[in-house]
């Protein structure tokens, strides 16, 4: 992405200060730099407050960064352009078969889908979140523990897969095969790091057969437009506030 742009001809206007013109071009390029930073946070807090599954891939995305002497660019890597920019409905297939697919004895291609369910909150939409807050009660009434690290009767910890089960649970969408929770599966791993790690999953596989099935068909998505929102209210305060706070400062000096 190009990134946000606001221009002002600095030199000029710093110019009709005459002996002052140097400080308040100075002045002038910490209010552009300022007026950046500014946008970047609005953003942030943007995300934070819209976005859920792709918040982090958003926010680690986002980026800005001086390109030359007063010249501020707030920009968002091409991989997270449609959230910005929305993204029309259609069929996932080809999409997630993009990458590494495998193929079938037919000749189709096909992909195993992991959906991981044991992610923090803050990664989930409300709607996951209810069902998961559902799942955690139902490994409860099985004496399977949700986080809690599953130990052997020596106390090391258990590793590999631990559980896998059938949980009522809805369809995802109205075509699914299966429940959300349908072959969900419990792994124990160590890290490279040493520490215990525990997953809770389902698999699903996608298949160039599905392409005319209904299923994998994304819904569509509105523009968010983020950054654009975040930029005028920024450039806004610029304009009202951070300019004319500075040249008040030199026009009296």
């Amino acid at each position: 992405m190009d990134g946000l742009k606001f221009e002002i001809d600095i030199e000029a206007l710093a110019a009709t200060f005459k002996e002052e013109a140097q400080k308040v071009q100075e002045a002038l390029y910490e209010g552009v730099k300022a007026l950046s930073a500014m946008t970047y946070a609005r953003t942030v807090e943007l995300a934070n407050e819209k976005l859920h599954t792709t918040r982090e891939q958003y926010i680690e995305a986002l980026d800005y960064k001086e390109i030359s002497k007063g010249v501020w660019v707030v920009s968002l890597s091409e991989k997270m352009l449609w959230l910005e920019e929305g993204k029309d409905a259609g069929s996932m297939v080809d999409d997630l078969l993009k990458k590494n697919p495998k193929t079938a004895k037919d000749g189709t291609k096909y992909k195993v889908i992991p959906f991981e369910h044991s992610k923090s909150p803050s990664r989930m939409t409300p709607m996951h979140q209810s069902l998961v807050e559902d799942l955690r009660k139902e490994l409860k009434s099985r004496s399977i523990p949700f986080k809690k690290i599953e130990k052997n009767a020596d106390g090391s910890p258990r590793v590999g897969k631990l559980h896998s089960l059938n949980i009522a649970s809805p369809l995802p969408t109205p075509r699914a095969s299966h429940p959300i929770f349908h072959g969900l599966t419990i792994y124990q791993s160590k890290t490279p790091s040493g520490k215990m790690r525990r997953d809770i999953m389902t698999f699903r596989i996608v298949s160039e057969k599905h392409k005319q099935t209904g299923k994998w068909v994304y819904p569509g998505l509105e523009a968010y437009k983020l950054m654009d929102k975040a930029f005028e209210a920024s450039v806004k305060e610029f304009e009202d506030q951070i300019l004319p706070s500075i040249l008040a400062k030199y026009e009296k000096s």
